[in-house]
C-alpha cells in the first residue's frame, strides 16, 4: 500500500506564518517553506524544506534543500517540481516566487497567518506564587489539538531535554503521545 495514498501535497511557508517572526532570522536562515505529504488527521508521510540562508550581506538569501532520509521517496514523487526547479537553475529563487511554484504543481498552501490568539482561548489561572496569570491554550481542532496536550508536552519536555532540531522533537513527541495513549 501507498503510505502518501490519503495524503494531500501541502507547505507552510515560515515567514508569512503568525508565528514566524518569533522564529526567524535563525543564524543566517532568513526563511524556510516546509512542504511535502500530509495526512488529513495530522501528520506526515515525508516533508522536507526549502530554506534560503543570507550567505553574504551583499547578495539575495539563496535557497537550499533540506531532506531527512525518511522523506527520500516523497521527493522523488514530486518530479514536476524538480523539473520546475531546474528551469531556475542559477535564478536565485526567493520564497515567495517557491510558494507559487509549489501551488502550480498542485501543492495547498496550510499557512498559519492569522494567530489563534483570542479572547475564547484566554483564561486567566493562579500562578504558585498566588500572581494571576493569563495561559493562551491552543484552540481545538478537529482532528487532534486538546488542552491534554499541553500536559503530555510538559512531561515530555521535563523528561526528554533536548538541544537538537526541532523536527526531532516533534517526531519524539508524537512517539511519546502515541505511548501514552495505549
Amino acid at each position: 500500500m501507498d503510505k502518501h495514498n490519503e495524503c494531500v501535497k501541502g507547505f507552510v511557508h515560515l515567514s508569512e506564518a503568525y508565528y514566524g517572526a518569533a522564529n526567524l532570522p535563525r543564524g543566517k536562515v532568513v526563511d524556510e517553506v516546509t512542504f511535502g505529504y500530509y495526512h488529513p488527521d495530522g501528520g506526515t508521510t515525508g516533508e522536507m524544506s526549502m530554506v534560503w540562508h543570507l550567505l553574504s550581506s551583499s547578495s539575495l538569501p539563496a535557497a537550499k534543500l533540506e531532506c531527512f532520509e525518511d522523506a527520500f521517496d516523497a521527493l522523488s514523487r514530486f518530479d514536476n517540481l524538480i523539473n520546475e526547479l531546474g528551469k531556475c537553475d542559477g535564478d536565485n529563487i526567493q520564497p515567495k516566487e517557491f510558494c507559487k511554484l509549489l501551488i502550480k504543481c498542485g501543492f495547498v498552501d496550510n499557512t498559519d497567518r492569522k494567530s489563534p490568539k483570542s479572547e475564547e482561548n484566554i483564561e486567566s489561572v493562579d500562578s504558585a506564587d498566588g500572581k494571576k496569570a493569563k495561559v493562551s491554550l491552543p484552540q481545538e481542532r478537529e482532528h487532534n489539538t486538546t488542552n491534554s496536550a499541553i500536559v503530555l508536552a510538559k512531561k515530555f519536555l521535563d523528561s526528554n531535554p533536548y538541544d537538537v532540531d526541532t523536527r526531532v522533537v516533534v517526531h519524539d513527541f508524537v512517539k511519546f503521545v502515541r505511548e501514552q495513549q495505549h
